[in-house]
């Protein structure tokens, strides 16, 4: 499905073989399926790029850095509801769709995004108001979150228990996340062109060689790649 529109300054797909794109032209977000493209929403200035849910049905925009963000129905645009946020925040949703991880200056939450009841919330160590990037497990038991300005963590989707800080010996800024399909690795991308990748399978089996309950049960039973943290330094 070729787009050939100039100004397109973002890309945002929908999951499970969907066919629909989202883009951006100035300050209007559109949606195009099938050669068709129609309006979905604005968003002022360079702000974090709307994120679809993974069944296509939800959309978050930010609108501006003071008017927060929105959900929004992701085929015509209506909006479902305010993010209580007054300023920059970042989210995830999970691989079911039904929850959305919400970081924004001390925040980090899970809340449902049928009712926006809040499933739980923290209180990040560092304060700010800067975004921090928050991303879901890929079977949506775990949020990866920067819950310091150098700091990892992972929590338990479904309590809010943190789980581990992941704090490598160079302390970074961090930028985003991603998870092995699996969800047995986690990339922790730093604006200094470095990748720490977290082997999340030996920090359960070292955790739990300690006795300790590591949250991470569901990745036993499979190979744990040696050596911990990767440190990889990406070409400018």
């Amino acid at each position: 499905m070729p787009v050939n529109t100039p100004g397109v300054v973002f890309v945002a797909a929908t999951a499970l073989g969907g066919r629909r794109i989202y883009g951006s032209i100035g300050s209007q977000i559109f949606a195009w399926e099938e050669g068709r493209r129609w309006p979905v929403g604005e968003q002022w200035g360079r702000f974090p790029k709307p994120v679809v849910s993974p069944d296509g049905q939800s959309l978050v925009v930010t609108i501006h850095e003071y008017a927060g963000m929105t959900l929004r129905n992701a085929t015509n645009g209506a909006v479902l509801r305010e993010l209580p946020e007054s300023g920059l925040g970042l989210v995830s949703f999970s691989p079911d769709s039904r929850w959305l991880a919400v970081s924004a200056g001390q925040s980090l939450r899970v809340e449902e995004v049928a009712t926006g009841k809040v499933r739980w919330r923290a209180v990040r160590s560092d304060g700010g108001a800067h975004a921090c990037p928050v991303l879901f497990s890929p079977d949506g038991s775990l949020v990866a979150a920067e819950f310091d300005r150098n700091e990892a963590a992972l929590f338990e989707a479904a309590t809010g228990r943190m789980i581990v800080r992941l704090v490598h010996p160079q302390r970074e800024l961090i930028s985003s996340f991603a998870f092995t399909p699996d969800g047995g690795r986690l990339a922790v991308a730093c604006p200094t062109h470095v990748v720490q990748v977290w082997d999340l399978r030996e920090l359960d089996r070292e955790q739990t060689a300690l006795g300790i309950d590591s949250g991470l049960s569901a990745l036993r039973g499979q190979p744990a790649a040696p050596g911990g943290p990767v440190h990889v330094t990406v070409a400018k």
